[in-house]
């Protein structure tokens, strides 16, 4: 059975634990918990979530890359198709 949790009045999405608070648990621990994820480690979150984005445009920048350099490929055959017209 889960421990209850106590709901702030007063503080909006703020909540807690009483066995936590003897326990104690590391800040790692609590930005994992359900309860806790509203307001502790939104640094970590805010730090994952640029990571993240970051990921992205480099995998976006990556496949532009990939599909100018298809292109060039393209522009240079058909330059040398053309050159050898004349």
């Amino acid at each position: 059975m889960a421990t209850p949790s106590y709901l702030s009045n007063v503080l909006p999405g703020f909540q807690f634990r009483v066995t936590d608070l003897q326990r104690q648990p590391s800040l790692a621990e609590m930005s994992k918990d359900g309860v806790y994820q509203g307001f502790v480690g939104l640094d970590r979150q805010a730090e994952r979530q640029a990571r993240q984005l970051a990921e992205a445009q480099v995998q976006a920048e990556r496949a532009a890359r990939q599909v100018a350099e298809a292109k060039l490929q393209q522009l240079e055959a058909e330059l040398a198709r053309l050159r050898q017209l004349r």
